[in-house]
């Protein structure tokens, strides 16, 4: 693999991130909070000697983008996040009733999102399907991969950036990445990655 540094970006809060409630294709708008979080990103990027951007085309990506990279973000729309379906401005409680009405048998735990990858893609909840999108976000990383500069920022979402880490098996499940957060991956001929903010 080309030794590369692509940083990671996850997008600045949302009304949606602040309540907890799933944020897939949701074109919701950074808060308050998040445009703060976007300038303290920009200034933690600040000597980076970024080269290139890029960024999902959902505005909290895009406009956290714009923010720190003002005219120089390219859209990719393999960057957004997961289609959470029917699921999509609802919180967990609420996503995990839906399911049990469907599922009454099921009994997930009474923490994580196991429901989610069983549940997504199938005809009654809508949404992306978990080897869909582990393809899309792969493809998208290799093509990212072909650009010839060598600093690259990445903004997109959580489940995209969790989904890309979990593939080249440098985090597990329990990884948090909270709004605003920068994850270096340092490819070459081990990848690794650092959190930066």
């Amino acid at each position: 693999m080309k030794e590369k540094n692509i940083f990671l970006v996850r997008h600045g809060q949302t009304d949606y991130n602040k309540k907890q409630r799933f944020l897939g294709r949701i074109n919701a708008e950074l808060n308050v909070f998040g445009k703060k979080q976007a300038r303290e990103i920009k200034d933690a990027l600040e000597n980076k000697e970024i080269e290139k951007v890029f960024t999902s085309p959902l505005k909290r990506a895009r406009e956290t983008a714009e923010l720190c990279f003002p005219k120089k973000a390219r859209i990719k729309d393999c960057l957004m996040e997961r289609d959470f379906g029917m699921f999509d401005g609802k919180t967990r409680l609420q996503a995990v009733q839906i399911v049990k009405k469907v599922y009454p048998e099921k009994n997930f735990p009474a923490k994580g999102f196991e429901f989610i990858d069983f549940c997504l893609g199938r005809e009654k909840f809508g949404g992306e399907q978990i080897r869909k999108l582990e393809k899309r976000v792969f493809n998208c990383f290799e093509n990212i991969m072909e650009s010839r500069e060598e600093n690259i920022a990445v903004f997109s979402h959580a489940i995209w950036i969790k989904t890309l880490l979990r593939q080249l098996k440098l985090i597990d499940h329990n990884f948090d990445l909270h709004t605003g957060s920068i994850v270096l991956l340092k490819t070459g001929k081990k990848n690794e990655i650092r959190i930066i903010r």
